[in-house]
């Protein structure tokens, strides 16, 4: 585990199976072809040297626990969501040269951005799961986990939303993640963690860092009225989406005034310098 960087630094996000893919093409019956996917073996030190010139600190890598996937019921795209999780324990095959070696080639990947001087980030979705989530999945959910119902949010129709009014369900969370800390995770972005209560996140963070002190947590939260709220629950750091890159977006697009990033910055005070812009 690499140590927590003080001061700023730089996140560089990768969305595996399309930074190494070397074509569009699909198999017949749609599943994704040999040469059609990125994989934990593009990352060598070649690109591990490009990315490390860039002052990176971090990768996070987006799309690596295991997802559903087409012709799973009610996936989205021939790919699937990678926010669709099928199996909390697994990698996605497809991310593999051998899919019987997945995990030890995960773990090689892991190696060897460790070695380059980076660190790994890795994207925990704790609000939902696939709806179709595997029974032979190497971590087990039971009914009492899923919400009642088995609703989702949104048009998030791919998912079902996971119970956290049942205590079993914040346990089996934690354990998730100590697991992939234990395989070499460095971070965590939690996935729309604004959805989850904030006293399972006063309660999980700090046992995951007791175990794994360096370990960082970014929390995905759009309501600027709650980011103390979750700093305080002990993530590292925030999306700063809806101050600065909002503001950014009606600079390019609507013609604001840069000076606009001033005032989104200075709203902030002193929590500025924890957000992820």
């Amino acid at each position: 585990m690499v140590k927590k960087p003080d001061g700023k630094f730089i996140i560089y996000q990768m969305l595996l199976r399309v930074f190494g893919n070397t074509s569009s093409e699909c198999v017949p019956g749609g599943s994704l072809s040999v040469n059609g996917t990125g994989r934990f073996c593009d990352i060598d030190d070649a690109v591990l040297q490009m990315i490390r010139k860039l002052s990176v600190s971090y990768i996070w890598f987006t799309g690596v626990i295991r997802h559903s996937t087409y012709p799973e019921p009610e996936v989205k795209g021939m790919a699937g969501s990678p926010y669709a999780i099928s199996d909390y324990g697994d990698v996605n095959p497809y991310l593999a040269e051998n899919p019987g070696n997945r995990l030890g080639e995960f773990k090689s990947m892991v190696d060897r951005v460790h070695a380059a001087g980076m660190g790994v980030i890795l994207d925990f979705v704790p609000n939902h799961v696939s709806c179709t989530y595997s029974e032979d999945a190497s971590v087990k959910f039971s009914d009492e986990n899923f919400y009642p119902g088995r609703i989702h949010d949104g048009d998030w129709t791919d998912t079902v939303k996971i119970n956290y009014s049942n205590r079993a369900t914040w346990d089996r969370m934690k354990d998730i993640l100590l697991l992939w800390a234990g395989r070499g995770a460095d971070g965590f972005r939690c996935d729309m963690a604004e959805l989850v209560p904030v006293d399972f996140w006063r309660w999980c963070i700090p046992q995951v860092k007791e175990k794994f002190p360096e370990v960082i947590f970014i929390a995905e939260v759009y309501q600027p009225d709650r980011y103390r709220e979750f700093l305080w629950a002990g993530f590292d750091y925030l999306y700063d989406k809806s101050c600065f890159y909002d503001t950014l977006l009606g600079i390019l697009h609507d013609g604001w005034s840069a000076s606009a990033l001033t005032s989104a910055w200075q709203r902030l005070g002193d929590i500025q310098p924890r957000m992820l812009n």
